[in-house]
């Protein structure tokens, strides 16, 4: 979006447990017009407060899938089940998978990377899928799509589908 910033109008995001206090944040803080959470788990307030701002949840498919599958147990996986069914009361939230990506693939980590030095990339690549860079430009494609819909004049819900046009590696999460 260009124009005039507007300080009681803004978006928020995060990664990981970041995501969550952004989602926190924006049910507390009114100039928070739109929140994301990138491959992140609700741990604060809005684990149990529905959000009321239009908010984006991006999911590491190879995350996502883990925590659909039963054989899975512990308490990541009860915190990642919880946030799915906590989202899923949110009046405006949209949640995209990012396909053949881990939760560092949704970052800019990827990107980055071949810039590291070889024993910093093998250590930060751990938490890594087999996406690669497209991971980040993805992301990146999603996130702006969704804050161009929530912070417009004429604020709109952003739909999966006009986030994820034209991005192979982006699909729908199903939360509700």
């Amino acid at each position: 979006m260009v124009g005039r910033l507007d300080p009681h109008r803004v978006a928020v995001g995060g990664h990981s447990i970041g995501g969550s206090f952004v989602f926190d944040l924006s049910l507390t803080d009114h100039r928070v017009a739109a929140a994301f959470d990138l491959d992140g788990a609700l741990f604060g307030p809005a684990a149990t407060h529905t959000l009321t701002v239009p908010a984006l949840a991006i999911l590491a498919d190879m995350d996502a899938i883990s925590v659909g599958d039963l054989a899975v147990t512990g308490s990541t996986a009860d915190v990642s089940r919880q946030t799915l069914t906590r989202l899923a009361t949110a009046k405006d939230i949209v949640s995209v998978a990012i396909r053949n990506a881990r939760h560092y693939d949704v970052t800019d980590l990827p990107a980055i990377a071949p810039a590291l030095p070889a024993a910093v990339r093998a250590v930060a690549m751990q938490g890594a899928g087999t996406i690669g860079r497209a991971g980040t430009v993805t992301t990146n494609t999603v996130v702006r799509r969704f804050l161009d819909a929530a912070l417009a004049p004429e604020h709109r819900p952003a739909t999966v589908a006009e986030l994820t046009t034209g991005l192979p590696a982006a699909t729908a999460y199903p939360v509700r």
